[in-house]
């Protein structure tokens, strides 16, 4: 998943200073909720995609997702999240594996603005040393306490409520 997702934010990167990214981050949303419904009805009950077609899966979400990422300075996990849904995943490897590919994905992104000069040497170390690095910490440590007391059909209710909000969000911002 993390040569798509570099080749997708690399192209995102190009076409960040391009296009009106509005209209795509409604579209977005719009798709985000419909699949946050379908996750909160139908948790433990959806359909398994193929193992055979997993990884053109990994590659087109992957891909998708670095773009998405790139173009609105993040929104790219909820492709994140459909992909490792189809996986199949339990709870605790689907925590690690979006932790690891948001951060990978992050740091790229951040690079590719600075590049860009959407940052300068300041705000780069504001966000890497005040905010980001702490804040990431603390989600972390908390996330895994809260985490141990839920059953996985609870876990993916609670990731499509979080995809419910992320797709509002994203349609009407």
């Amino acid at each position: 998943m993390l040569p798509g997702s570099l080749i997708g934010v690399c192209i995102g990167m190009y076409f960040l200073t391009q296009i009106d990214p509005q209209p795509l981050g409604r579209a977005l949303g719009i798709f985000v909720v419909i699949y946050a419904l379908y996750t909160m009805l139908f948790a433990g009950h959806t359909h398994q995609v193929p193992s055979r077609w997993m990884p053109v899966v990994a590659v087109v979400t992957s891909f998708a997702a670095g773009l998405i990422g790139a173009l609105f300075g993040g929104a790219a996990g909820p492709l994140y999240v459909i992909y490792l849904n189809a996986a199949r995943l339990t709870k605790d490897a689907f925590r690690v594996t979006i932790t690891t590919i948001m951060l990978f994905q992050g740091l790229v992104r951040v690079g590719g603005y600075a590049v860009f000069g959407l940052y300068d040497a300041n705000a780069l170390m504001l966000l890497a040393m005040a905010m980001a690095l702490p804040l990431m910490l603390a989600g972390s440590w908390f996330g895994v306490r809260l985490i141990r007391g839920i059953d996985q059909t609870l876990f993916n209710r609670t990731v499509g409520v979080v995809l419910l909000v992320s797709g509002a969000a994203l349609i009407f911002k």
